[in-house]
């Protein structure tokens, strides 16, 4: 028996266990998707990262401070670290849309589905680098949708293994920082913009690009990952 998962630990994956992309649609198709340098580093996020009672906020304090340690922590824990670090660094420009709800819900969003979907998109395309902690699962959904746009994920490595790691070079475009180590985020950010032309900055977001189209996007991952070589049989 073989196990497709989207959501896992590294540390914890069994020998069959195969690691899926998130299930997005395709937002940078047909999409302008050339990316200018400029001076400093523009890093995006929208989504919640904040709380919408005093109740909220507490059950959060307590199950991330109290009950929760190190990557087991929730994604909104690491959301509003990582914007806070951000924030204090003169160097970057945070491009930051904080909500007080979840907008995956028609409960519990803050303006039409529409106008906030349109937000997020152009907010990514509009910047560097997008903010793509993981979520509730070990896993972000943003991640591969700032890759479909042609953008730079930031990956906040909780333990948690990328699909097809034995043929995607990620590290080539995308930034990553360890859980423990977000005090480290700007520097990152700052030398990776740093050690990249305005040229090679352009062909990043194209490799971006192509590598979520040619093994990220569902369809094409599906007939990579599910091949008789892939699972060990000839």
């Amino acid at each position: 028996v073989y196990i497709l998962r989207s959501s896992a630990y590294k540390s914890k994956l069994r020998p069959r266990d195969i690691l899926m992309p998130a299930y997005v649609e395709d937002i940078g198709k047909g999409k302008n998707i050339q990316l200018v340098k400029g001076n400093k580093p523009r890093v995006s996020f929208v989504g919640k990262a904040g709380f919408s009672s005093l109740r909220e906020h507490v059950h959060y304090l307590l199950k991330n401070y109290v009950l929760l340690k190190g990557p087991q922590r929730e994604g909104i824990y690491f959301r509003r670290k990582a914007l806070g670090v951000l924030a204090k660094d003169p160097r970057i420009e945070l491009r930051a849309r904080v909500r007080k709800s979840f907008s995956a819900h028609k409960h519990t969003i803050e303006l039409p589905p529409e106008e906030a979907r349109q937000e997020y998109i152009q907010t990514i395309l509009n910047s560097h680098f997008n903010l793509a902690p993981r979520g509730d699962g070990n896993y972000s959904l943003r991640f591969f949708e700032t890759l479909a746009m042609g953008r730079v994920p930031i990956f906040i490595d909780t333990d948690a293994p990328l699909p097809l790691e034995d043929i995607i070079s990620y590290d080539e475009f995308i930034v990553r920082v360890p859980s423990d180590d977000l005090q480290s985020l700007p520097d990152r950010v700052c030398a990776f913009f740093d050690s990249k032309s305005p040229e090679e900055l352009a062909l990043l977001s194209n490799k971006a690009r192509a590598m979520f189209e040619q093994y990220l996007y569902m369809p094409k991952f599906l007939s990579i990952a599910l091949t008789p070589e892939r699972f060990g049989k000839k």
